[in-house]
């Protein structure tokens, strides 16, 4: 008869670990301080974790949908650090185009393909005009079908980006509307 004691404890030990890796708290409904500098007001509850100064919020699980709020990048700084010298940096002077050719190449750096870019256009996010982009990916070799809003904007030499994904049907649109009107209430903290 085999002991599978030791087994148990092994993948206990693992499973232990791998949890503790990420932090999620509640986000209550209100007004709430994003750790990236400003408030946003949202109607429903989420849960959130913080990596880096940048934090993760979803309704159902990350994998599901999550909204993303991201450190500024700095002027010279990629979106998405890759290989040296294969990176793009962002610029604060950047026009419309050049943004978005900046945006939607450091995405595609990350494991995922564009499958459709829906929109690409101007917005207002809180008090400040930026981007709005909508795009239909796949995360390289997972088969699934995600959409994704994106809203970025240049404050003071900075680049803010808010994100948005879920899968596509039921997970993505869930979110969408509460995270656009998330978008709409930003303001910057005093």
């Amino acid at each position: 008869m085999h002991d599978f004691r030791p087994s148990c404890i092994i993948v206990f030990v693992a499973t232990l670990f791998l949890s503790s890796c990420v932090t999620y708290s509640l986000v209550p409904s209100g007004v709430v301080s994003v750790s990236t500098g400003y408030t946003v007001e949202t109607r429903i509850a989420w849960s959130k974790s913080i990596s880096n100064g940048s934090e993760t919020w979803t309704l159902d699980g990350p994998g599901l949908q999550s909204a993303y709020f991201e450190n500024a990048i700095k002027d010279g700084d990629p979106l998405v650090p890759t290989e040296k010298g294969k990176e793009f940096t962002f610029k604060h002077d950047m026009g419309a185009i050049e943004l978005r050719e900046f945006f939607m190449n450091s995405i595609s750096t990350n494991d995922l393909t564009i499958v459709e870019e829906k929109t690409f256009e101007p917005a207002k996010i809180g008090t400040h005009e930026g981007y709005k982009s909508n795009i239909v990916f796949s995360f390289n070799g997972d088969g699934l079908l995600r959409e994704g809003l994106y809203y970025l904007f240049v404050d003071d030499e900075k680049l803010f980006v808010l994100a948005y994904s879920g899968v596509n049907g039921v997970y993505f649109e869930k979110g969408a509307d509460e995270f656009e009107a998330i978008v709409a209430s930003l303001r910057f903290s005093s």
